[in-house]
């Protein structure tokens, strides 16, 4: 479903158009009186459309700054097209001059282009929209702004792209046009919202696998499950123990990504920390298959454990970090070929060099012993020395001196680590 936001006569025009383009039956519009109702509207569209278009930016990103919403969204732009029809129709009224004007909305260099385009002078007093979004001004400021301007014989018309603002010029008795979309471009944002509106549909339908680990004492492993109960009823998982203190959650791409990381943030948020405090971790995977989304998310779950960050993996083969989203700058599949030859050269896999990348990263220090790596890294010490012992082969690392343990036996290795090489994202390896 495509949910429609706007004002009044915009919602009637959108709708005209999309039954022109055999669309109306997938359509759920609201309308408002006043913009600052966009993020009220949306929030009700939201549970039952995969995508909403407002009729202007305006409500857009006031809904954008003020609801949570789950849905894409999209809205209808105020093209230079909208205004050069406005601008025939006021040469018409005026005996085929254009009047002293202010115009509200519109960039300022929209303006000036489209008044240049037909040999005009543009006009001086153009009031954006930045304020307002910012919370700087309101929408009395560009009423009183088109007011002033008249009653002081600076302007004789108003041009504004807000219904809301020409309701409140008219009945002061100022001359007011209000720019409307073209049909074109209305057909333009239909198409590409119908076509986000499949291309997530599509998305969300795929499987996706939360595989949670943990280990603790009796009272934690209760938290866990306590905590896995929950999050499976969430997402609306079917909840499968793989062992001691290991679950799978079997589910969909779009109850993850809509239901767990965005509307429900603050409880995401709350189980994280809870798996935290007993030591779990999540990995997320998303696959074309059961298998392949469980082999994405065991995957997932190692890199959570290496970086000590609950992770999803994107079917692009880039992980992020569940809680915010953030890239890990970890990838399944590299592509960068920089890094690919930097790899090469290291005697390594790319997807290993990268996981270096973010054990560096969190080590904080090019020099550190095979045990301080092997925790970061999420390996047993003796996997650690054999990657290192590979690395210093290469040249890429060497052992700088030993460090004595907190209990009498043999000193450990230190190695240092070429942090350029590793660490850059830009790596050159010529």
């Amino acid at each position: 479903m495509i949910g429609i936001v706007g004002s009044t006569d915009s919602v009637g025009l959108v709708s005209q158009v999309a039954s022109e383009m055999g669309l109306a039956e997938g359509l759920v519009a609201r309308s408002y009186d006043r913009p600052e109702l966009a993020p009220k509207y949306a929030e009700e569209l939201d549970s039952v459309c995969g995508v909403i278009l407002f009729t202007g930016r305006v409500p857009c990103e006031l809904a954008e700054s003020h609801a949570r919403l789950a849905a894409a969204t999209e809205y209808i732009p105020h093209s230079g097209a909208d205004l050069y029809r406005t601008l025939v129709l006021l040469a018409r009224k005026y005996g085929g001059r254009l009047p002293t004007s202010s115009i509200d909305t519109l960039g300022a260099d929209v303006v000036r282009e489209n008044y240049e385009d037909i040999g005009e002078i543009p006009p001086q007093h153009v009031y954006a929209l930045d304020p307002i979004l910012r919370g700087e001004a309101n929408f009395q400021d560009m009423v009183n702004f088109h007011r002033n301007l008249y009653e002081r014989g600076e302007v004789e018309v108003c041009i504004t792209c807000l219904s809301h603002v020409r309701e409140q010029l008219e009945p002061l008795g100022v001359p007011v046009v209000r720019v409307t979309h073209t049909h074109s471009v209305i057909r333009d944002s239909l198409r590409r919202v119908a076509l986000i509106g499949q291309l997530r549909a599509t998305s969300e339908s795929q499987i996706a696998v939360i595989a949670i680990s943990g280990e603790g004492p009796d009272h934690a492993s209760t938290a866990l499950q306590s905590t896995v109960d929950r999050l499976a009823d969430v997402v609306g998982g079917r909840l499968v123990a793989e062992g001691p203190g290991a679950y799978n959650i079997a589910t969909t791409r779009g109850a993850v990504e809509g239901e767990l990381q965005r509307r429900r943030q603050r409880e995401l948020h709350r189980m994280l920390a809870a798996l935290d405090e007993i030591g779990a971790r999540i990995g997320v995977g998303f696959g074309t298959s059961l298998p392949h989304a469980e082999q994405q998310a065991r995957y997932a779950l190692g890199i959570a454990t290496a970086t000590r960050e609950h992770s999803a993996v994107l079917p692009d083969g880039s992980i992020t970090r569940l809680d915010d989203g953030g890239q890990t700058g970890i990838r399944i599949r590299e592509t960068d070929q920089r890094r690919l030859e930097a790899a090469r050269q290291a005697g390594i896999g790319p997807t290993t060099f990268s996981r270096l990348q973010a054990v560096l990263a969190e080590l904080g220090t090019n020099q550190f012993t095979a045990r301080d790596f092997a925790r970061a890294y999420g390996v047993e010490p003796r996997s650690a020395r054999r990657l290192l012992a590979g690395l210093v082969d290469t040249g890429l690392a060497q052992t700088t001196g030993a460090q004595a343990g907190p209990r009498a036996g043999r000193p450990q290795v230190v190695y240092e680590l070429d942090v350029h090489a590793l660490l850059a994202s830009k790596t050159d390896a010529g």
